[in-house]
């Protein structure tokens, strides 16, 4: 590969900046999924409340855990009594995590840990090997 087809320590740093991001929402998809199963499990389904106006209520199943149009896990409840019901959809509605703490694979193979933040943190020329 030529030098001036060679990607530049700046766009190297981007890629797998990208790349570890990409595993991140990879595996906060299957936390995600596992996550929303377990509280559909959990609904306290049947159970009977009553409102202030009096009407006696119970929480039941509309749909069962799914991905939605977004990709989002989702799950929907009703809320029934006689005269009318409420629909709710339940899903995740956004996601946390340190990526200073992500793993990165450097282009020479080895892992950083901890990268992205000292990216942040002390800037260098797109010259720069980002890595040393």
């Amino acid at each position: 590969m030529s030098d001036e087809n060679k990607p530049t320590a700046l766009e190297q740093v981007g890629d797998a900046m990208m790349s570890a991001l990409d595993e991140a929402q990879a595996r906060t998809l299957t936390v995600e999924e596992e996550a929303i199963r377990e509280v559909f499990a959990r609904m306290p389904w049947g159970q009977k409340f009553t409102l202030a106006d009096g009407s006696e209520v119970a929480i039941e199943r509309f749909y069962e855990p799914r991905q939605g149009d977004g990709g989002a896990w989702q799950f929907g409840f009703d809320v029934k009594c006689e005269a009318f019901h409420l629909e709710f959809t339940v899903e995740r509605t956004g996601w946390g995590r340190d990526v200073s703490a992500m793993r990165i694979e450097a282009p020479d193979g080895s892992e950083r840990v901890g990268y992205i933040e000292d990216v942040t943190n002390n800037p260098r020329r797109d010259d720069e090997d980002p890595f040393t």
